[in-house]
């Protein structure tokens, strides 16, 4: 949505949302997507233009300047952060044309679908940026677990239609937990558990190359706005 689309008062609309988080997570955060884009100036060019007329450097300074003030950490999962990514979502793109019925090509986006088998079925790498953002924000609730901090609050910011299936990621482990009669609390158990075909294709998400699957924390500096990568979790 480009920022003459938003309501005037979409700032604040976008703070009182927020609320109060232990953390945030982002779809795209500029000084992430700036650390994956410089690797090749040519892409850098033209990303960083699409990202100022496309609202994304607005957004991210926005959330930046909220979360900033109140000290909480910003984290990104999204696998879609450098050139590569490109080249892995052309090749999903042909593949899904090869072997897929031409009528059910819009669920490869999602945007105008809710989430079926079909989404968990396929492996692509628009499917990659929802699931290893559905595993990133339960592995990171149960990083914060085990540091001590009871009911952690997460906030994810991102499009309805990568949310629908980051829910639908998340419940999937749910069910797939009770079915198995676990209660998952420590991290070294939530590789291996849950639904067989997500676990396989998380672990092949991470063999591609392309696909930025580590999880990207970046804490707030001086002034409330700067953050600086902090971590990297694999």
């Amino acid at each position: 949505m480009n920022a003459e689309e938003l309501p005037r008062n979409w700032k604040e609309q976008v703070e009182r949302a927020i609320g109060k988080p232990d953390i945030i997570f982002l779809e795209y955060f500029i000084p992430d997507l700036r650390g994956g884009i410089n690797r090749e100036p040519i892409s850098a060019f033209f990303i960083n233009r699409w990202a100022e007329t496309s609202g994304v450097t607005e957004f991210s300074r926005t959330l930046a300047i909220i979360a900033g003030k109140q000290g909480i950490p910003i984290c990104v999962a999204d696998t879609a952060r450098t050139p590569a990514y490109f080249v892995q979502e052309m090749i999903s793109i042909y593949s899904w044309n090869k072997n897929v019925p031409r009528e059910k090509y819009r669920h490869y986006t999602g945007y105008d679908n809710p989430p079926d088998e079909l989404d968990f079925e396929m492996a692509t790498a628009v499917d990659s940026r929802r699931l290893m953002t559905a595993r990133a924000l339960m592995q990171e609730a149960l990083r914060m677990r085990e540091k001590s901090i009871e009911n952690p609050e997460i906030v994810c910011v991102t499009p309805k239609a990568h949310a629908d299936r980051i829910i639908a990621y998340i419940e999937r482990q749910i069910n797939a937990e009770m079915a198995q009669g676990k209660n998952i609390e420590r991290l070294e158990d939530f590789e291996n558990t849950g639904e067989a075909r997500d676990i396989e294709k998380a672990k092949r998400y991470k063999r591609t190359i392309g696909l930025e699957t580590a999880i990207r924390c970046f804490s707030p500096q001086e002034p409330p706005y700067v953050y600086e990568l902090s971590e990297c979790i694999h």
